[in-house]
């Protein structure tokens, strides 16, 4: 149950997750924790810091044994922009990510 990213950190690094499971989160007002996403191998974890140079959006968490590689922001942008089609999957892979997010807001004001 590391942390491999903390929310608030001006790291820029992004982590391939290779093996495990983790979980992306923010704290509540109440001291608990918000999970906002489940990442899996296969996944990245930090890309958005990586590319904006912004601080952590939120903290990610080992769901148990992990395995992952850690790419710096430099190299893993200078990787997108040196081949087209892996930033075209990027591109797909946050489009997504915004759309789940969009579909959890639209769930939680129907839920009210």
């Amino acid at each position: 149950h590391d942390t491999l990213l903390a929310e608030g950190d001006r790291t820029t690094f992004v982590v391939v997750l290779l093996s495990g499971w983790c979980t992306v989160w923010t704290p509540t007002e109440r001291g608990g924790r918000l999970i906002l996403a489940l990442r899996r191998a296969g996944e990245l974890v930090g890309d958005m810091a990586a590319l904006d140079g912004r601080p952590r959006s939120a903290s990610v968490s080992a769901l148990g044994p992990l395995t992952g590689l850690v790419v710096s922001g430099e190299r893993f942008r200078h990787f997108l922009a040196s081949r087209p089609h892996a930033n075209a999957l990027m591109t797909i892979q946050l489009t997504e990510r915004l759309r789940s997010a969009d579909h959890e807001r639209r769930a939680l004001e129907c839920g009210t």
